[in-house]
C-alpha cells in the first residue's frame, strides 16, 4: 500500500509463473482507493488473471462413446448416422486470460454508527477461453460450411458406426461478464436491553445482479445466458443472500435466507403457441420458456458449554429448513443448475466442538 496523499492510496502485485505444460504467464493487479471524506472511499482494480490447463484437458487419455447424430442439428449425410467419438487431451492448450475491471463504493455514515454499504461495478473480459465442441455441435458447423470441422468427421476405420469424430478442447473462446455487486450490513448493539451484557444484533444482506454472460466461440452467433436458470455455465438475474445474527456471550442465532432470480429455460428458445417460425437447432420453439427462482431458508444455533473444565461448543444447523425444491428442468425434473440449487433437502447437523490447549 503507497500512500498517494489527500486521502488516495495505490496497491498492486506482479507475478510470473512459468508452466512445464503450457509456458511463462505474468499476471498483476493495480488498485487505487480513495477517502476524500471520512464516510466515503471509492475504490477501483484493474488486473491480469489465468488459468492454466487442468490434467484432464492436457493429459485425458481418451474418453469413447456411440451415438446417433440429431436428426435437428445435422443435415445431410450426418442426419441420423452412427457415430464413435473419442475426446482426448490436448498437449498444445495455453492458459486463459482474464481482464478484470472493477469500480466501487464503501458507504459508512457516521450519523448511523454500525452501518455500512458498499456496491461494486464489474468485467471481465476471458481471451483465449478453453472449451470444447462435440460430435452434434462439430456436425453442424461441418454442414455450415465451416471445413476444419468437417476433418474432425472421417468415416469409422474400425467399421463400428458410420463415422469416427474426434474431439479435443482447444483455446477459442472469448467470454465477457458484467454485473454488480451489492452488500450492506447493519450491527445494532442491545447492551440496554439485555441489562448491560453484549449482545448484538447484526444484520447483513449480499446480492449480485448480472448484467452480461457472453460466450462467443468465433463461430455461432453469442449468446447471452444472463437470467437462463438451466446449465452450470449461464447466471441468474439476480443471486442474494441475506442473514439475522442474534449473538450473546453465551448463545448466537443466525437465520439465513438465500435464493435467485426466476428465469428462462434457455435465451435462445423463441416462446410461442401460434404462428410460430420453423423450428431449428439454434432456435427451437417452445410454448413456455419460463423456470421459477428458488428461496432457502438456514438456521444455526451455537452454544457455550464448559465440560470438565474444557471449554466448548455445542451447535445445532438446519439447512433448507422449509426442504425447498431445487430449480428443475421442466421435460426431466432434474435439477438445472446445482450450483445455485439445494439438491439434499431439509439437513440437520448437531454436535459439539472442544478447543484443546
Amino acid at each position: 500500500m503507497i500512500p498517494l496523499g489527500l486521502g488516495a492510496e495505490f496497491n498492486g502485485a506482479v507475478r510470473a509463473t512459468d508452466y512445464s505444460t503450457s509456458g511463462y504467464v505474468t499476471t498483476w493487479k493495480a488498485g487505487l482507493t480513495w477517502q476524500p471524506i471520512e464516510d466515503i472511499r471509492l475504490r477501483g482494480t484493474r488486473s491480469r488473471d489465468i488459468r492454466a490447463p487442468n490434467l484432464n484437458e492436457l493429459f485425458q487419455s481418451g474418453t469413447s462413446r456411440t451415438n446417433t447424430f440429431a436428426t435437428n442439428t445435422a443435415v445431410g449425410q450426418y442426419a441420423g448416422a452412427t457415430f464413435r467419438e473419442l475426446t482426448t487431451g490436448n498437449l498444445n492448450l495455453d492458459p486463459e486470460k482474464a481482464d478484470t475491471l472493477t469500480l466501487g463504493a464503501v458507504l459508512q455514515p457516521r450519523f448511523l454508527p454500525g452501518f455500512s454499504f458498499s456496491v461494486d461495478w464489474f468485467r471481465t473480459k476471458v481471451s483465449d477461453a478453453i472449451s470444447q465442441f462435440y460430435a452434434d455441435d462439430i456436425a453442424q458447423r461441418c454442414t455450415e460450411g465451416f471445413q476444419s470441422f468437417c476433418a474432425a468427421i472421417v468415416p469409422d476405420p474400425e467399421g463400428v458406426r458410420d463415422y469416427f469424430v474426434s474431439a479435443s478442447p482447444f483455446n477459442f473462446a472469448r467470454v465477457k461478464v458484467r454485473g454488480i455487486d451489492y452488500e450492506a450490513s447493519y450491527r445494532v448493539p442491545l447492551d440496554k436491553i439485555f441489562n448491560g451484557s453484549s449482545s448484538n444484533l447484526t444484520l447483513r444482506g449480499t446480492a449480485t445482479n448480472y448484467l452480461e454472460n457472453t460466450v462467443d466461440n468465433g463461430i455461432s452467433v453469442p449468446v447471452d445466458t444472463v437470467g437462463q436458470n438451466s446449465g452450470q455455465s449461464s447466471t441468474p438475474d439476480w443471486i442474494f443472500r441475506m442473514s439475522a445474527t442474534f449473538d450473546t456471550p453465551t448463545y448466537s442465532v443466525t437465520a439465513v435466507g438465500r435464493g435467485v432470480s426466476s428465469g428462462t429455460y434457455n435465451n435462445t428458445y423463441i416462446m410461442c403457441t401460434t404462428n410460430c417460425p420453423t423450428s431449428t437447432a439454434t432456435n427451437p420453439t417452445i410454448n413456455s420458456n419460463h423456470i421459477d427462482g428458488t428461496f432457502y431458508t438456514d438456521l444455526n444455533f451455537t452454544a457455550k458449554i464448559n465440560v470438565g473444565g474444557a471449554d466448548g461448543q455445542f451447535f445445532l444447523n438446519v439447512t433448507n429448513l422449509f426442504d425447498t425444491n431445487p430449480i428443475l428442468l421442466p421435460e426431466t425434473g432434474l435439477s438445472a443448475n446445482s450450483t445455485y440449487s439445494d439438491l439434499l433437502g431439509r439437513a440437520f447437523r448437531i454436535g459439539v466442538r472442544f478447543k484443546t490447549n
